[in-house]
């Protein structure tokens, strides 16, 4: 992994100064910067490629918007069952917050409900790793399916593992 090249090759588009401007304008508008996500998706398709020049130009907004959508339904998708167990954690562990806040119940935190915690939190860090790979399988296949062909995504990370491990950090 070249970190210098990584960080340096989009000041090598003659446009780029351009192309930027108009992410960042596209990223402080709500819903609309869903597209912005689509174009980093565009863009880690064509680094995997070995084309990563020029950026991708902004003609494509249509296209970068479902890209995007689909990258934040694949993540949603992926912290379900962590919100499932910060549900219930809330649901069991309540009787700790009502007692602190208002002076009733046994006063000590259920371990059901702190059990459920720390399986959300465990979960969390799960999608933390998987998640970056799956989005790169998504970028390159562009089919939304990729999201979930688990054996194809840890067989990615087994042979990237030094540089996957780098880039998550």
């Amino acid at each position: 992994m070249d970190l210098e090249r990584s960080l340096t090759y989009p000041f090598k588009d003659d446009e780029w100064l351009q192309k930027l401007l108009i992410a960042g304008i596209v990223g402080v508008i709500p819903i609309i910067n869903l597209a912005l996500i689509g174009w980093g998706i565009r863009q880690l398709k064509r680094v995997i490629d070995d084309r990563e020049l020029p950026l991708p130009d902004w003609s494509d907004f249509g296209d970068y918007f479902v890209k995007g959508l689909m990258v934040v339904i694949g993540n949603l998708i992926y912290a379900i069952p962590m919100l499932i167990l910060i549900c219930l954690a809330s649901v069991f562990g309540g009787d700790w917050l009502a007692s602190h806040r208002y002076g009733y119940g046994n006063g000590g935190p259920n371990i059901i409900g702190v059990c459920f915690g720390c399986l959300s939190s465990l979960w969390g860090l799960l999608i933390g790793v998987v998640l970056p790979a799956a989005i790169t399988h998504y970028a390159v296949t562009e089919d939304f399916a990729s999201f979930f062909r688990f054996g194809e995504i840890f067989s990615y990370i087994g042979r990237n593992l030094g540089n996957y491990i780098i880039a998550l950090i």
